[in-house]
C-alpha cells in the first residue's frame, strides 16, 4: 500500500467514526428525550392519582365526621331527654303541675337539649367540610405538580433532542471536514509528483524535460 493510499483509508476511517460517534451521541440524546418523558408522565400520573386518594380520603374523613356527629347528637338528645324525664317525673312526684314555673323550667331544659344537638350537628358539618377542603387542596397540589413534572419533562426532553440533532449535525461535520482536509492532503502529494509536461512527458523528469542531444552533444559537423 503506497503513502497515498493509506492516507485515504485513514481520511475515510476518520471520517466513518466521526459520523459514528455523531449517531452514538444522537441515539443517546434521544434516548435520554424518551427517558425523560416517559418518567415526566409515569411521575405526573402517581401526582394525578395522589389528587384522587386525596380527594377520596376527604370524601371519607367527611362522612366520618358527619356519621360521629349524628352519633353524638344522638347521644345528646337521649341524655336531655333522660334528664327532662327525671324532671318531670320529679315534678309529678311532688304533686307540682305542670304549669308556671315547673312548665317553664322543663321548656328551658328542651330548648337548651336542642341547642346542645344542633352544635353537635354543626360541628360534625364543619369538621366534614374542613375534611372535603383540604382534601381539595391537597388534589390540587398535586394537580399542579402533576403539570409542572409534564413541563420539566418536555423541556428537558425538548433540549436532548436539539443536543441529539446537534451532535449529528456535528458529527457529520467532521467527517465531512476530515474528508476535504484528507483529499486536499492526497492531491497535494499528487502535485508534487506530476510531472508538469503532462502525459506525454518521460516518466521521472518531474517538470524537468531536456532532450539527450542538449546534456550530451555530438561531434561537430
Amino acid at each position: 500500500m503506497t503513502g497515498t493510499e493509506f492516507l485515504i483509508v485513514a481520511t475515510i476511517f476518520s471520517a466513518g467514526s466521526s459520523v459514528i460517534a455523531g449517531v452514538q451521541a444522537y441515539q443517546q440524546a434521544r434516548f435520554q428525550a424518551q427517558f425523560a418523558l416517559v418518567s415526566a408522565e409515569f411521575q405526573a400520573r402517581i401526582a394525578r392519582q395522589n389528587a384522587d386518594i386525596a380527594l377520596q380520603l376527604g370524601e371519607r374523613d367527611a362522612k366520618a365526621a358527619l356519621d360521629a356527629a349524628e352519633a353524638r347528637e344522638g347521644a345528646v338528645r337521649r341524655d336531655r331527654m333522660r334528664r327532662l324525664s327525671a324532671a318531670r317525673a320529679a315534678f309529678g312526684a311532688m304533686g307540682t303541675q305542670l304549669a308556671g314555673t315547673p312548665l317553664e323550667v322543663l321548656s328551658d331544659a328542651f330548648l337548651t337539649a336542642e341547642l346542645d344537638a344542633h352544635l353537635v350537628r354543626h360541628q360534625g358539618e364543619v369538621e366534614a367540610v374542613n375534611a372535603r377542603l383540604q382534601a381539595q387542596l391537597t388534589a390540587r397540589r398535586e394537580e399542579l405538580s402533576a403539570v409542572g413534572i409534564l413541563f420539566s419533562g418536555q423541556g428537558t426532553a425538548l433540549l436532548a433532542n436539539f443536543q441529539a440533532t446537534q451532535s449529528l449535525i456535528a458529527g457529520i461535520g467532521t467527517a465531512g471536514s476530515t474528508l476535504l482536509s484528507g483529499f486536499d492532503e492526497v492531491r497535494f502529494r499528487n502535485s508534487l509528483f506530476t510531472p508538469s509536461g503532462g502525459p506525454s512527458s518521460a516518466p521521472g523528469t518531474f517538470g524537468f524535460t531536456s532532450s539527450t542531444s542538449t546534456i550530451f552533444p555530438g561531434p561537430a559537423s
